[in-house]
């Protein structure tokens, strides 16, 4: 147990104080919410998170991230699942597609809507690639919601927790060898 939270915990840091020394989260506070100007900034971006865990999944596909209870793919994803969507096309296989979306642990409606909104996050990739010309007999979408956690905000202190939620709103895109 002391090992996961260890590893968590870094996971977290390498993710949250990108090189610039900027913290990419929420930070403790150490004077009252009076004293406070900004408040937190944007999250970290989805390649630093991918570097924290170590590269994307099987076939080196960097997760999709999603915001807080949302569904719609940002620019930013949307330009990564283009470069994905090059270097398909380039292998010249039939690779089928396995999808799975993701929620976090906080939801107003339980586990039935990150339910819902996982099943959606999938759906939602699989119709941007076949909409960019992969074929959707050669893809499954599903969803999980919390079940499949990379990150428990139990296992981190306060002020890790938005980023240890943002790891977790996600989908994986594995490819299928034959």
């Amino acid at each position: 147990m002391t090992m996961t939270i260890l590893r968590n915990t870094l996971k977290i840091l390498a993710v949250c104080i990108p090189a610039s020394g900027i913290l990419s989260c929420a930070v403790p506070p150490t004077s009252t919410p009076d004293d406070q100007t900004s408040g937190v900034a944007e999250g970290p971006t989805r390649d630093e998170i991918v570097t924290a865990l170590g590269g994307g999944n099987q076939q080196e596909v960097k997760p999709v991230q999603f915001a807080v209870g949302g569904t719609k793919i940002s620019k930013e994803e949307a330009k990564s699942l283009e470069r994905f969507i090059s270097e398909y096309n380039n292998q010249g296989r039939e690779i089928s597609l396995k999808i799975t979306g993701h929620a976090d642990s906080k939801s107003i409606g339980g586990e039935a809507a990150n339910q819902s909104i996982s099943e959606d996050r999938a759906n939602a990739v699989k119709e941007f690639l076949a909409s960019h010309g992969i074929p959707r007999e050669r893809m499954t979408a599903t969803g999980v919601g919390s079940r499949d956690l990379l990150c428990r905000d139990t296992e981190v202190s306060a002020w890790q927790r938005d980023c240890c939620e943002k790891l977790n709103r996600r989908v994986e895109i594995e490819e299928e060898l034959p």
